[in-house]
């Protein structure tokens, strides 16, 4: 969303600090350089200092954390130290694809939730807001408007800045109505619109809205979770959103498929397998059909549903069209407990041969050479 002036990061300020004296750069060095005009686009000096004594601004979180080749959560947890993190910034800026899963608390490390859903993830669609940039003179940005349309999302863009809702509606609406814009203007009115609309309350509204947004397609249902109103709020507050959404979009199984990643997180899994068997059941020609059956093996692992968990893994091995070595890891684990040995052994052989050094992999495929041992 645009820039709000009371959303700053206080960490990610000291963060930045902490990252650009490991790298050797001074304010103004960093700003001078390819990569940062590339990323962060920031070049007032000022400003640098700035973030690093009050705070790096919410949405500039994203770009501060492209350019530092880090996960964006990782400039604004309390959970992790400042120690870590700068040994985290020591190793990527030595090798920028090192895995740094050893310095993470175990809550964020890859072997979880997390990671199996990043590794099935949908394509990226065109998501072009998040590329936009925020201007820094709203009245020059407003005055440098294309035609009515432009206009009106421009005057939209500054009223969901100000937390003018009502009147960010206003004028998004007649933006959108006014059929001028380009493709990615037109996906940035529709998410601006569903911004406002969810601050107004009117969850259903803006869902249809950010729905419009990745052009009212569900190919990419997992892109939802990239949306700013979804990162705020605690998986049991989520929760209660999507309870509303399914009794408003009772046949859409991205609903469900939301719903139970929550429940996953929550650690309710039998409401987790629920809802991704409703999301299979409405639609079993999805493009995300391998995907639901995923999460639900996931869900009957920690079940310990081990043969069911198997199933779903092969299933969307068999439909994937890329190696995921992720959900080789996991079809491993649910093998080992099913005394498998040789089976999972062979996956995790096929998760090495996609990620030699995953220090995960090392040590499950060590393990399991000394159970065939025995």
């Amino acid at each position: 969303m645009p820039k709000k002036k009371e959303a700053r990061y206080e960490i990610a300020g000291r963060r930045l600090a902490i990252a650009r004296k490991v790298i050797g750069k001074t304010q103004r060095s960093i700003v001078a350089g390819d990569r940062w005009a590339k990323t962060v686009a920031i070049y007032d000096v000022k400003t640098i200092g700035l973030w690093e004594n009050k705070g790096v601004p919410e949405d500039k979180l994203k770009k501060l954390s492209d350019f530092l080749n880090v996960p964006q959560y990782l400039l604004m947890d309390t959970e992790i130290e400042d120690e870590a993190f700068r040994k985290i910034i020591e190793l990527k800026n030595g090798d920028p694809d090192a895995n740094i899963d050893h310095l993470l608390p175990s809550k964020f490390r890859k072997d979880g939730l997390e990671g199996l859903v990043d590794e099935i993830e949908a394509p990226n669609l065109p998501l072009p807001y998040e590329n936009l940039e925020v201007p820094w003179d709203w009245d020059e940005y407003i005055s440098n408007a294309h035609d009515d349309g432009d206009y009106h999302f421009r005057v939209g863009s500054r009223c969901n800045a100000e937390d003018k809702y009502d009147q960010a509606i206003l004028n998004l609406d007649k933006a959108i109505w006014a059929d001028t814009l380009n493709s990615d203007l037109i996906c940035r009115a529709y998410y601006e619109r569903g911004y406002s609309r969810y601050k107004k309350g009117a969850l259903k509204d803006a869902f249809e809205d950010y729905l419009k947004s990745l052009h009212a397609d569900l190919d990419g249902p997992f892109q939802i979770l990239k949306f700013p109103w979804y990162n705020r709020n605690e998986s049991s507050e989520r929760i209660k959103d999507f309870d509303v959404l399914v009794k408003d979009f009772p046949e859409r199984a991205v609903i469900y498929c939301l719903r139970g990643i929550e429940a996953l997180t929550l650690e309710d899994y039998d409401s987790a397998v629920a809802d991704f068997t409703e999301a299979i059941e409405l639609e079993p020609e999805s493009g995300n059909i391998a995907d639901f059956h995923c999460i639900r093996g996931y869900a009957f692992y920690q079940k310990e549903l081990y043969s069911n968990a198997i199933d779903e893994f092969t299933y969307f091995i068999k439909k994937g069209i890329i190696l995921r070595p992720q959900v080789l890891y996991f079809r491993a684990l649910a093998l080992e407990k099913e005394d498998r040995i040789a089976d999972a052994i062979e996956d995790i052989k096929k998760c090495l041969h996609a990620d030699p050094n995953r220090e995960v992999f090392l040590e499950k495929f060590s393990a399991l050479k000394g159970l065939r041992q025995r």
